[in-house]
């Protein structure tokens, strides 16, 4: 449970540290006719600090001869370093991405659970007392290919996801999310795509059909997104992008389950680099199928910030 925890809360730190995902926005008058190319394209050599915060909830509950009900709230902060590598052939960037810091702590099931990773330390806690043996030196392993081996994701220039290398961790990326990898996912929760097209404020697009991602028939769902500012995040210029998306009636192939839910963001983006300022994140998901002989709903939500440093 722990390693997939620690992947889970990596890509999902990577994944908000590559999107828009925030107070610090001062609104501007936008020059009549001024229109924005929104491309992502940093700098080759920068380097982007982020601090991503998170808090979420989890409800199981089944009905049946091996049915068991389930409860996780949990709370975390992870510091995740961006570097603007090399350009790809499309135009476009890869992102190395190195983890300086996971904190997490939780309670699941009246159970506490916490861990702290940073720099050459693992500390881990379950009710208070700390864990040791092959738990904790499954988690050193990951640790230290995290922190120590770069995370690289290629995009083209409107942010399709190319290519996405997990070193030493390609192994774990099949126990978490089966029958799909992690590029499909990331691309999934919500990078979002830029249009091939000069917008005006008030304009939207959408991020296309996600079609099959990590096993799931995702659908018709798309992340739309609509440009609805110009000003100053933190005094640098910025863009406000507002993206949401809904699923409905999602099934899996890997197990029968039907998922529908929500996702909603509000980010702040650089016109010039496509990079992401700050921002916030919400979803809601509700999921319902059978395991065996036991029918199991469950509810997961979901609030994500990041912060620029």
């Amino acid at each position: 449970m722990y390693r997939q925890w620690t992947l889970l809360l990596g890509l999902m730190a990577l994944y908000c540290g590559l999107i828009a995902c925030g107070d610090g926005f001062s609104e501007e008058s936008v020059p009549e006719g001024k229109t924005f190319t929104l491309q992502y394209n940093p700098n080759l050599g920068d380097s982007f600090q982020y601090v991503i915060k998170f808090d979420m909830s989890m409800d199981m509950d089944g009905s049946g001869p091996q049915s068991e009900s389930k409860s996780l709230d949990a709370e975390g902060e992870l510091e995740l370093v961006l570097y603007a590598k090399k350009p790809s052939k499309e135009g476009g960037i890869t992102l190395a991405g190195k983890f300086d810091r996971v904190a997490f702590s939780g309670e699941m099931d009246d159970k506490e659970m916490s861990l702290e990773l940073s720099g050459g330390s693992v500390e881990m806690t379950k009710d208070g007392d700390p864990v040791t043996g092959p738990d904790k030196q499954q988690l050193e392993t990951i640790w230290r290919m995290m922190s120590q081996n770069a995370i690289t994701v290629t995009l083209d220039k409107h942010g399709k996801v190319l290519s996405l290398d997990l070193p030493g961790l390609e192994g774990l990326s099949a126990d978490a999310m089966p029958g799909g990898g992690a590029k499909d996912m990331i691309q999934a929760a919500g990078i979002p795509t830029f249009p091939d097209k000069a917008l005006k404020i008030g304009d939207s697009w959408d991020s296309g059909e996600l079609g099959n991602v990590s096993g799931m028939n995702m659908g018709n769902m798309s992340l739309k997104n609509t440009l609805v500012a110009y000003g100053k995040y933190k005094d640098e210029e910025s863009l406000k992008v507002v993206s949401e998306a809904n699923m409905a009636n999602v099934e899996s192939k890997e197990m029968p389950f039907n998922v529908n839910g929500s996702i909603a963001g509000t980010s702040y983006v650089s016109p010039t680099s496509g990079m992401i300022q700050g921002g916030k994140l919400k979803a809601e998901f509700s999921m319902s199928g059978s395991m065996g002989d036991s029918k199991v709903d469950m509810k997961i939500t979901l609030n994500a910030s990041i912060e620029k440093k």
